[in-house]
């Protein structure tokens, strides 16, 4: 369980250095980069062992072995992100099965025939069937070697389930248009930077940033696109201005929405926000970040606490003054050109529950602004999330 994990969090390695969150000793940013990775490793590891233990311990000789396995698994899967949201528990986060990495379900996305299960369950339910599967292919080895009668029909049954699961994928997906929609287009511009992370911007930074968004947004406006996405932190209305914008976009014949995010302070408590700009109406609106990721947007206690010991609070201070955020409110689809459209922030992909809620409360176009700045472009974790 260790070593998978181990392989799974990988991209932990590609946050170095750590100057993105002030440390700018090399020594100390290898070593709190290696103790947070094993750390986690270990953590995750221990209810993959714990769900072969507790298999052990309650099957029998019975014919249930082949539910037993995929429940025990789904459990420890559902305990397993449990448990790590008390690892890493800090003053805004929230113990909740949040944690998702590393879901056996997630790989099983790429199958129509188990993701048709999804809405119903899931990625637990796609956790459960591929154990299931798996598990009855593994019965099925196990007793290859019987009477030729018996051996041609396990191989029968085997290349049937194998041509439902890979042939799905070549059966026409209409599932998504609706009748009234057919004749209706509804285009989006994402748009792509590649700024460094800051621990704290400086007038520079700044400026450059707002003089390259202005440059893209002349580029995205020549699109004529119902939707224009910033990456997590553009700050263009900060930047640039409503003003400005208005006048960028002013020649589009659509109800032109800009998605920008922003760093904000409200009440003396520093928020990430998310802002939703109709350029046409000028209409205003905004969400909240909910789902913070330690390290990056608050400090776990036992980091700040480890940190403590040792005389760091100095650091613990400036990490909080420059990186800490308050936790936001769960949100709701935004209405914009009889579209319905859900936003999340980078990190919020992860609970698996947020999306599948937004499409209950009648999203249908789904956007994820995030910023992978800190992770130096790694594919791992593009790939995961």
């Amino acid at each position: 369980g260790t070593t998978t994990f181990a392989g799974i969090l990988i991209w932990f390695w590609k946050t170095f250095p750590l100057d993105w969150v002030g440390i700018d000793n090399v020594a100390l940013s290898l070593i709190l980069i290696i103790v947070f990775w094993i750390v986690a490793s270990v953590t995750l590891g221990l209810f993959l062992g714990g769900w072969l233990a507790l298999y052990k311990k309650y099957s029998s000789t019975n014919n249930y072995n082949f539910l037993l396995a995929p429940t025990l698994w789904v459990i420890c899967e559902f305990a397993r992100a449990l448990f790590f949201s008390i690892v890493v528990l800090g003053q805004e986060s929230v113990i909740a099965p949040f944690w998702t990495f590393g879901f056996l379900g997630y790989s099983l996305s790429w199958s129509k025939l188990f993701i048709f299960f999804a809405p119903i369950g899931g990625v637990y339910l796609l956790s459960f069937l591929g154990v299931l599967f798996g598990y009855l292919l593994f019965i099925y080895f196990k007793y290859l070697y019987q009477s030729p009668k018996i051996q041609f029909i396990r191989i029968i049954v085997v290349v049937v389930a194998l041509i439902a699961i890979v042939g799905t994928n070549f059966i026409p997906d209409n599932s998504l248009k609706k009748e009234t929609d057919v004749n209706k287009s509804f285009s989006a511009t994402l748009i792509s930077t590649n700024f460094p992370s800051f621990f704290s911007e400086n007038l520079l930074s700044v400026s450059e940033k707002a003089a390259t968004t202005k440059k893209l947004l002349v580029e995205a406006s020549k699109l004529n696109p119902d939707l224009i996405i910033l990456p997590e932190g553009s700050r263009a209305l900060e930047y640039i201005g409503t003003s400005t914008i208005n006048s960028i976009l002013k020649n589009n014949t659509r109800q032109t929405l800009l998605i920008d995010s922003s760093s904000i302070e409200v009440n003396s408590e520093k928020k990430e926000r998310l802002f939703l700009y109709n350029v046409n109406s000028k209409k205003l609106e905004f969400r909240d970040k909910y789902f913070l990721m330690p390290f990056g947007e608050y400090l776990p206690n036992f980091i700040s606490a480890s940190f403590g010991l040792f005389d760091s609070k100095d650091w613990i201070s400036l990490f909080n003054e420059n990186r800490a955020f308050s936790r936001g409110e769960l949100n709701r689809p935004f209405q914009h050109d009889s579209q319905s459209i859900g936003v999340l922030f980078c990190s919020e992909i992860l609970p698996e529950f947020i999306y599948r809620d937004l499409a209950k409360s009648g999203a249908n176009i789904f956007i994820n602004v995030s910023s992978q700045a800190i992770f130096h472009q790694s594919d791992i974790l593009a790939n995961q999330t």
